[in-house]
């Protein structure tokens, strides 16, 4: 337990500094955004973003993800092998980024005009075609830097990136308003690129890509990985912009645009989880073989251990966001201070599904992690569905909310039913903490800003209380305080 804890906190305690810099940034350009186009292009901004993610994860067919597990399996017993893997893949992603992106250009104009509405919407279509093609190897590229595990080299190209892209963000927006912003995003990509390939030009080679092809069982065992893979990394993004969509047609883009900051500003709760899985699948996948048995103690260790950390921090932040959104943001956005409380809870459930969630992939239970994920995104439509049409934003994150905090508690259940471990104390934590955020919603029109501190400060110390005292256990506890001991060292 200890040995595994001081892996992940070293390799999380590289990425953490980034991923702080890189969701401060992430915060910092939708501010920008949000500053300079009226509500409506920001809106409409969240749904281009959308749609460009969604043919992003079309065109990489699952192959980031095979890339990562695959790589670090045959890293130390066949590096040949490895870098065989990594220059097929990357072949294939930018062939399927091509014919991807030349798709999306040609139905452009039907999609701006059939489904959303409005022609204002082609020419930036059009434009983000070219984003796709560069993302898409984007994700490839850093899939294979993963996978060796050269995650502080990673973490050096991320953090360049996000910060240099602010001042692009801002010149070309107040320049060009919406096209600017996709503009910008375009010139990031294209250095991160730049970056990534430079970084990978010794494990990629069309020599090896050529090599792979005459091992037709590893190409079986690739293919069987990257379909459920594929299937099941979708499910995030169809959720994603069946949402917003639904927004659009039953709302408007101003509602889109309040439903993003509630986003944004919920996604600095999962820097811990971001951190945490950079290093946690390639292990698991390593040590999988050698103690599986080991491995499912050891994450629900960490798994405890994190629920100490994330949830009263999320309980603690919840009446800090109005006004933190009216400093950002301005007035105008004040109205998603609900949606932003209810996106909180939907990420903190979301780092501790983050953590089962890879154990299940680093184990190769790829086709169980699919009809999981997509057991969540039948819950999520429905939810949405009913939701939506009449609560606008805050419906739409209640959908998120409450699926989420179901398909934790499936995790759960399966990760007990099949390694044969009780997680019975942790749900009830989960839940525990489901009820605080729903008490303070049902009374938050009552409540002054220092009843609500206080609200929120009691129950952080009891939601944690309850899982250092009857969810830790005592090794778990003794790990804790040697990872605390660990920290500071980390960044020296």
């Amino acid at each position: 337990m200890d040995k595994f804890l001081k892996k992940i906190v070293v390799g999380s305690g590289i990425t953490l500094l980034s991923m702080l810099i890189i969701k401060v940034m992430a915060i910092v350009n939708s501010v920008i955004c949000a500053r300079l186009l009226n509500p409506a292009d920001f809106g409409a901004l969240s749904i281009i973003v959308n749609l460009q993610s969604l043919v992003v994860m079309i065109a990489c067919l699952g192959i980031p993800l095979s890339v990562t597990k695959h790589i670090s399996q045959y890293e130390k017993a066949d590096e040949t092998m490895a870098r065989s893997i990594a220059s097929i893949m990357i072949l294939m992603l930018t062939i399927s980024s091509v014919i991807s992106a030349a798709v999306y250009l040609l139905l452009s104009e039907t999609i701006a005009t059939d489904l959303y509405h409005d022609r204002g919407l082609i020419s930036v279509i059009r434009l983000s075609s070219i984003l796709v093609m560069v993302a898409s190897v984007n994700m490839g590229l850093s899939a294979i830097i993963q996978g060796f595990q050269r995650i502080s080299a990673l973490a050096i190209v991320n953090t360049i990136v996000a910060v240099a892209a602010q001042p692009i963000a801002f010149a070309s927006i107040g320049l060009l308003g919406l096209e600017g912003a996709v503009i910008s995003l375009l010139i990031s990509n294209l250095v991160s690129c730049a970056m990534l390939v430079y970084l990978s030009r010794r494990v990629v080679s069309y020599r090896h890509a050529k090599a792979f092809l005459k091992r037709k069982e590893h190409i079986r065992s690739l293919i069987s990985f990257t379909i459920p893979a594929f299937v099941g990394g979708m499910t995030l993004v169809i959720a994603a912009w069946i949402g917003r969509t639904l927004l659009v047609i039953e709302w408007d883009l101003i509602e889109v645009g309040q439903f993003q900051i509630a986003d944004n500003l919920s996604q600095t709760m999962l820097i811990l989880s971001a951190a945490m899985s950079i290093p946690l699948l390639p292990m698991i996948s390593e040590l999988h073989v050698k103690n599986p048995r080991k491995v499912c103690e050891d994450s629900v260790g960490l798994l405890n251990v994190t629920m100490l950390l994330v949830l009263p921090l999320s309980i603690v932040a919840m009446p800090l966001m109005g006004a933190i959104i009216t400093f950002l943001y301005g007035r105008e956005y004040e109205i998603a201070y609900v949606a932003t409380v209810i996106m909180f809870s939907f990420a903190a459930y979301k780092v501790v599904g983050s953590i089962i969630s890879n154990v299940i992939l680093g184990m190769g239970r790829i086709w169980d992690a699919l009809f999981l994920n997509l057991a969540w995104l039948m819950g999520f439509t429905i939810l949405g569905v009913i939701l939506i049409r009449t609560n606008g934003a805050n419906g739409l994150a209640g959908a998120y909310a409450a699926s989420i905090g179901g398909y934790v508690l499936l995790l759960m259940f399966y990760f007990s039913r099949e390694f044969h471990i009780a997680l019975h104390r942790c749900a009830l934590a989960c839940i525990g903490y489901a009820a605080i955020v729903m008490i303070y919603l049902y009374y938050l029109d009552d409540l002054g800003f220092a009843e609500r501190l206080a609200y929120a400060a009691g129950n952080a110390l009891a939601i944690a209380s309850i899982i250092y005292f009857g969810v830790l256990g005592e090794q778990e506890k003794r790990s804790l305080k040697g990872m605390m001991r660990l920290v500071p060292g980390i960044w020296s």
